[in-house]
């Protein structure tokens, strides 16, 4: 099942559109497209990750998410609700009122946006994303006694 979760914001009316499908009724790279266009967009875990934090995160639109739970080289652990995203109740449940006062303070989502693409920024550095990696490879070989291995 894939649930698509959409507001659309218009002379102050807040309209949630809401779709659960058991495919997708568009591709998802058309869907990502599509979400770009909205001001702010929810990002859900299920059994991992939101893979669609990421993009987000990169875009001009305000993350709503739940404190993330799930930790990848994205460093989800380090995102602060209020700085780099909204911080929605475990049900969602405070979704409503949450784009009610984002949107009585465009100022303060700007700057979240701002701070959250900042952040990923860190991540577009080939250099120091070369140097992470080989530490990471580093660690692995020292932590399974593969380091001092010849190879013949």
């Amino acid at each position: 099942m894939h649930c698509h979760i959409a507001v659309w914001i218009n002379g102050g009316i807040h309209t949630l559109f809401v779709a659960v499908t058991e495919y997708p009724p568009i591709a998802p790279a058309q869907f990502q497209v599509i979400q770009l266009q909205y001001r702010y967009i929810l990002s859900m875990e299920g059994y991992d990750v939101a893979t669609n934090l990421k993009w987000i995160m990169f875009s001009n639109s305000l993350c709503m998410m739940r404190k993330p739970r799930f930790e990848t080289w994205m460093m989800e652990g380090r995102l602060e609700a209020g700085v780099h995203y909204v911080e929605l109740k475990d049900d969602h449940s405070d979704f409503a009122e949450k784009i009610a006062y984002y949107e009585l303070n465009p100022v303060e989502v700007l700057r979240i946006i701002e701070n959250a693409q900042n952040y990923m920024k860190q991540f577009f550095d080939e250099k120091i994303e070369l140097i992470t990696s080989l530490k990471v490879l580093d660690k692995y070989f020292e932590s399974t006694d593969q380091k001092n291995i010849q190879l013949k």
